[in-house]
C-alpha cells in the first residue's frame, strides 16, 4: 500500500502530481487488470485504483478543473477524519475517504463482495420501507432488491454470499419481531426463504448472518427464552439451501466464520435491567467448541481481517482490532461502529455511536 500512502501524502499537501509516474501507473494497473486473475490480490488491487482516481480527482479539481479518468471508479472526495459519513479508513495512515454520496447516509450492514468491487447494505427505499441495496465500490449502479422491500419492520444484514451470487439478509414484520432469513439472487432478484422461525420478540432481534467461507452454511443469532427482559441469546447454523437449524453455541451472538472456515468469532450478551449489554469477545472452532476469551469488554459485531489474523469490533462507540494470536488490541477509530474490512490494510466505518447497549442502536 505504499501507492496509497503517497497518493494521501500528495493530497494533504495540495502539490501537483508527477504525470508520468502516473501515467505509468495507469498502464501498470491496467495490466494487472487484463493479465491478472480475480484472487487474492483482487480486493487490494481495486482499493489501490480507488483511492488513486479519487485523489486524482481532488486535485485536477484544486488545479482549476478536468475530469478524473473514465476507464475506473471514483470515490467522491478525500477529506479530513469525520464521522458525519460512512468512510473508507486506511489503517496505516488514519486516512479516511467519504463513500459516495449517493448511498444512502442512513445505510446499514455494510458487505463487500468477495471480488471488492460491490457493498451491499440496508436501507429505505421509500419512507418507512426498507430493502436491501447493492452498489459499485464507487457508488454508481446503486439499486434496490425490490423483491427484499418489507414494511414496517423491513430487511436486515445483508452478507454476500463467497460466489457473490447471492445475499442473505434477515426480513422481519415489526420493531421487536425477530423474523426470518432469506436469500436474494443478486442477478435475478428472486428470493428464497431459509428459515422458519417460530414467532418471537426480543430487544436484541438482530439476527446477524454470515455465510461460511464454502457457502455451505449460514451462521446466525437467536434469543432463547420468553420473556424480553429475561432472554439468552445462541448462536445457531442453517443450510444455505435452507432447512432445519443446528445449535452451535449456546450464550453467543453475532458468530462470523474466519476466512479459512476453522473458527468462529462470537460476543456474549447479557441482561441489565431493561437493557441488553454486549460482552466479551471469544473465539472457537467452527463447531463451536473449544472457546477462549479473546477480549474483555462490550463487544459488538466482530468482523475477521481477510486474511484471517485480526478481527475488528465495535465498542464503547469507537473501533479497535485484536490479534487473534497474541490478544493485543488496539482502538483504531473513536466515534464509529460496525467495522466492515475492504482489505487488510482498509475498514469501512459507520459513523453511529452506541455504548455497547442495544437500547441505544439501531442496527
Amino acid at each position: 500500500m505504499a501507492e496509497l500512502r503517497e497518493v494521501f501524502e500528495m493530497v494533504t499537501r495540495q502539490t501537483e502530481p508527477d504525470l508520468d509516474s502516473w501515467k505509468e501507473q495507469q498502464d501498470r494497473q491496467r495490466r494487472r487488470g487484463r493479465n491478472r486473475r480475480i484472487g487474492a490480490f483482487a480486493v487490494a488491487a481495486a482499493v489501490v485504483v480507488v483511492v488513486v482516481l479519487a485523489a486524482l480527482a481532488v486535485i485536477t479539481q484544486r488545479e482549476g478543473g478536468g475530469s478524473a479518468p473514465a476507464d475506473g471508479p471514483v470515490v467522491p472526495s478525500v477529506s479530513s477524519p469525520s464521522v458525519t459519513s460512512h468512510s473508507f479508513i486506511d489503517l496505516r495512515t488514519g486516512k479516511e475517504i467519504p463513500l459516495a454520496d449517493t448511498i444512502s447516509a442512513s445505510a446499514s450492514s455494510m458487505s463487500v463482495s468477495p471480488d471488492g468491487t460491490m457493498l451491499t447494505y440496508a436501507a429505505e427505499i421509500e419512507p418507512y420501507v426498507q430493502a436491501v441495496f447493492v452498489a459499485n465500490l464507487d457508488g454508481t449502479n446503486v439499486r434496490p432488491l425490490r423483491e427484499t422491500r418489507l414494511s414496517p419492520g423491513g430487511a436486515f444484514a445483508p452478507r454476500w454470499s463467497p460466489d457473490g451470487s447471492q445475499i442473505v439478509y434477515q426480513a422481519k414484520d415489526g420493531d421487536q419481531e425477530v423474523g426470518d432469513l432469506f436469500l436474494v439472487n443478486v442477478a435475478t432478484g428472486r428470493t428464497t426463504r431459509l428459515t422458519d422461525v417460530k414467532e418471537i420478540s426480543s430487544h436484541l432481534w438482530y439476527m446477524s448472518p454470515n455465510f461460511s467461507p464454502d457457502g455451505e452454511t449460514i451462521l446466525f443469532t437467536m434469543p432463547r427464552g420468553g420473556s424480553l427482559n429475561d432472554q439468552s441469546w445462541d448462536l445457531w447454523s442453517v443450510s444455505a439451501s435452507g432447512g432445519e437449524p443446528t445449535l452451535v453455541r449456546r450464550d453467543g451472538a453475532n458468530g462470523a466464520f474466519s476466512p479459512d472456515g476453522k473458527a468462529i468469532a462470537y460476543v456474549e450478551l447479557r441482561n441489565v435491567g431493561h437493557t441488553v449489554k454486549f460482552g466479551d469477545l471469544w473465539v472457537a472452532g467452527a463447531d463451536g467448541s473449544g472457546a477462549r476469551r479473546l477480549v474483555e469488554g462490550e463487544v459488538d459485531l466482530p468482523r475477521w481481517s481477510p486474511d484471517g489474523t485480526r478481527i475488528a469490533y465495535g465498542e464503547g462507540g469507537g473501533i479497535s482490532i485484536v490479534d487473534v494470536g497474541t490478544g493485543e488490541t488496539t482502538k483504531v477509530f473513536d466515534g464509529a461502529s460496525m467495522p466492515e474490512w475492504l482489505d487488510d490494510d482498509t475498514l469501512i466505518i459507520d459513523p453511529r455511536l452506541g455504548d455497547g447497549s442495544v437500547e441505544d442502536r439501531d442496527p
